[in-house]
């Protein structure tokens, strides 16, 4: 089971099941969340944040239409899904303002190398 501080127990068996669907359907590096569940702080609106590191040379859009397709029946809150490659990801996080930097210095490994 994923172990992130303070994660209730439905949203921590979610986060395993999307984990397992994503795996499965495309090839994975990392899986990272991010937003107001990986910081400690979702409310009842909140939704589920995860960034899909991947090798996958497809375009994005049709990465993350396979992933939405995997998890649909799966998720019981509303998923943020951001795509990327590792070597983008990497850049990315450098930059001063980017998505990626606060994914990087904040989000929390669930799947793969931390």
């Amino acid at each position: 089971m994923i172990n992130v501080e303070n994660l209730n127990t439905e949203v921590s068996s979610e986060l395993d099941a999307l984990v397992e669907k994503i795996k499965n359907k495309i090839s994975v590096e990392k899986i990272i969340l991010f937003g107001s569940y990986a910081y400690g702080n979702p409310d009842k609106e909140s939704d589920i944040d995860l960034c899909v590191i991947t090798e996958d040379q497809r375009r994005k859009i049709e990465i993350l239409q396979d992933i939405q397709e995997a998890i649909y029946k799966t998720a019981k809150h509303s998923i943020d899904i951001v795509v990327s490659k590792p070597d983008e990801f990497l850049d990315r996080a450098d930059s001063i303002a980017s998505i990626e930097k606060t994914i990087a210095g904040k989000g929390v490994v669930i799947y793969g190398q931390k």
